[in-house]
């Protein structure tokens, strides 16, 4: 168990967001398009951190590509929270 806790580890990558003004609707709460871009960001910077970004795959004429995603959603956080 310990093992397998160590590889999920690993290969979690966690970056800190604040959301701010313009990432929100009127009712002052993340917009999910917002949520998406954050998701996207996050996606860029742990494939370059595991050495499959964009600038790893370029000489290859490859790259990566984001085709599907199911998201639970409790709650959107609001201005001027802080999220990771």
């Amino acid at each position: 168990m310990a093992d397998e806790q160590a590889c999920k580890e690993q290969y979690l990558y966690r970056m800190p967001f604040s959301v701010r003004y313009g990432e929100t609707g009127a009712d002052g709460l993340a917009t999910l398009p917002s949520l998406g871009s954050w998701l996207q960001e996050v996606a860029g910077h742990s494939a370059d951190a595991l050495g499959f970004g964009a600038d790893c795959l370029k000489p290859y004429q490859l790259t990566w590509v984001l085709m599907r995603m199911i998201l639970h959603i409790d709650r959107l956080p609001g201005i001027g929270e802080s999220i990771a």
